[in-house]
């Protein structure tokens, strides 16, 4: 099995507008924006519950890729989420929610390039179910 990330060439920092080819269709010309190779994944969730509540849930996923084709890059991204519930009558509840996402490319140049990105989420919502 192979897997797929968006990845920048070495030394560019932003991906260029995209311009019109007119090479057939399947066929790229200039750089590639992505990295493909074989990887693996990993994770874990939980919830608490209480008197029939999920009122908090986590989860972790972990999941790395390693590219086989142009500069040799291992990417390792990771996804973490907590979602607390409070009920409020009924079926009615607010809830919220903080996501963290974070990616390390470490590139096999002369250098030893490294790249890392994060995104910080948070969330507030409402809700009306069951559970």
């Amino acid at each position: 099995m192979l897997g797929a990330v968006d990845s920048l060439p070495l030394g560019i920092e932003e991906r260029p507008e995209e311009e019109e080819s007119d090479a057939g269709q399947g066929v790229s010309e200039g750089p590639r924006f992505y990295d493909y190779g074989p990887g693996s994944n990993f994770g874990f969730a939980a919830t608490l519950a209480r008197r029939g509540w999920n009122v908090a849930f986590i989860t972790y996923e972990g999941r790395q890729l390693y590219s086989l084709d142009g500069v040799r890059a291992n990417h390792f991204l990771q996804r973490s989420r907590l979602d607390l519930r409070l009920p409020i009558r009924g079926a009615f509840a607010v809830g919220g929610s903080a996501e963290y996402f974070d990616r390390r490319t470490y590139f096999q140049d002369a250098e030893r390039t490294t790249k890392k990105i994060h995104y910080p989420q948070l969330r507030a919502y409402f809700t009306w179910g069951a559970s």
